[in-house]
Parts: C-alpha cells; structure tokens; sequence
C-alpha cells in the first residue's frame, strides 16, 4: 500500500508489515481521502489551457495489517489507531481524455518506523 494513486506521499509498498527490507502486504487495508481540484485561475481566458490543466490538495490516508487471530472490533481499532496520513498539492496534466499525468509535492503527517515516504510524485493515471 502507497503511492502516488493510492495513498500519496508514501512509496509504493510503503505502508505495512515488513520484513527487512520487504514489504509483506496484509490480509485487509483501509484507505480514504479528501481531494480538491480547481482550474488554473491563469488560463481562465484560454478554454483549451484550462481543460488541459488542474491543480488538486489532498489529504490521504491509509493502513494496512494481519488479522493474526484478533476480534474484528479489536483489528478495526488497531487499523485506525495506527492509521498514517498525508497531505499535498500538485498539478493534474491531460494526457488524453482517459489520461492524466499526476505530479504532487506531499508531506507524510503520520509514519511508522519502517515507513517509506516521498516528497515529489509523479504518476500517470487512467480514468475509466
């Protein structure tokens, strides 16, 4: 779990269990977000600029565990106790009607010790 589609600011398998440096991914995750997109208030004359480009800020978060015998009450809370977040803003660049090209700056507000985070992403994402 993690990465600039999933949960941003953190890498790719970024978030979990890990054994040295491997990420052993989970039984169940839990994830969310918030999202805001605005056009360019520079393009706003330029029809065409504006629906080439978006800016978005976000918040997301995200967790991802074991059951490991526990009572599901007592693995919910332990997926929100130990839940980690982010938050950032970057640009959305239409590639095509279905394709965009995400690039963000994200800063990492809850990690774990064996959490791997990213400042800058960049992704290309499809919508279907």
């Amino acid at each position: 779990m993690g990465g600039p589609s999933d949960v941003r600011g953190f890498q790719i398998g970024g978030i979990g269990p890990r054994t040295d440096n491997e990420a052993l991914g989970g039984e169940v995750y839990m994830k969310g977000g918030l999202h805001i997109r605005s056009q360019p208030f520079f393009f706003q004359e330029e029809r065409n600029a504006s629906m080439f480009y978006r800016f978005h800020a976000f918040l997301n978060f995200g967790n991802l565990a074991n059951f490991q015998g526990t009572r599901a009450q007592t693995f919910t809370s332990l997926l929100q106790r130990n839940m980690r977040s982010s938050v950032g803003f970057g640009v959305l660049v239409n590639v095509t009607p279905s394709v965009f090209l995400e690039i963000n700056l994200t800063h990492a507000l809850r990690t774990f010790d064996r959490d791997r985070t990213n400042a800058f992403q960049v992704a290309l994402n499809a919508r279907f």
